[in-house]
Order: structure tokens, then sequence, then C-alpha cells
């Protein structure tokens, strides 16, 4: 199976994404007390944010 096609731009509507690789929105329940991110959440997702949580199938 040739997956060079996810690392290939792509136009959606105005906007051009690098890749086609995405992550549906979570919520970790790391925002503040008025629901905004806080610094926990935004390390949360950095941490996501390697190739190597992403699997092949």
């Amino acid at each position: 199976m040739n997956t060079d096609v996810l690392f290939e731009p792509i136009q959606v509507g105005n906007v051009e994404l690098k890749n086609r690789i995405a992550m549906s929105p979570m919520n970790m329940g790391y925002t503040g007390p008025e629901g905004f991110t806080s610094e926990q959440s935004n390390a949360w997702y950095a941490g996501k944010n390697t190739l190597y949580h992403f699997r092949y199938i």
C-alpha cells in the first residue's frame, strides 16, 4: 500500500494543509477554570504531535 499521498499538501476550503494526517479533537480535562487551554493541555497535545504515535495498518 502506497502511503506517500498522506504527506502531500491538500487544499480544504481556503486553507492549505501541509499533509493529510490529522488528529481529532480530544478533551483530556486539562482546561483552566474558564474553559480555555492550559499549559498542561498544550504539553499533552505537543507530546502527541510526533510520528511515533501514528501507526500504519
